[in-house]
């Protein structure tokens, strides 16, 4: 998958940032969209490091592709 551009990272957080809460985040196969989305949430929030962020683009939360879009926007993000 491909790491969407900042431009699209600017418009999704300025969307859940302005978001009633809570907020139900959900996709069409709930695991690259809809994970990615959590997990900016979260480093937004403060509610977790980004290593537990990273744990959660895992099987266990039901990503199963070392490709998804979350793992290289992470590392991206890390490296900033």
């Amino acid at each position: 998958k491909e790491v969407p551009s900042s431009q699209l990272i600017k418009k999704l957080i300025a969307i859940v940032d302005n978001a009633p809460k809570p907020t139900l985040i959900h996709c069409y196969w709930g695991a690259d969209r809809s994970g990615l989305t959590s997990a900016i949430v979260l480093i937004l929030n403060n509610e977790t490091n980004l290593d537990k962020v990273r744990q959660q683009l895992s099987w266990r939360y039901f990503v199963f592709s070392a490709k998804s879009a979350g793992l290289p926007l992470l590392q991206q993000y890390q490296n900033w």
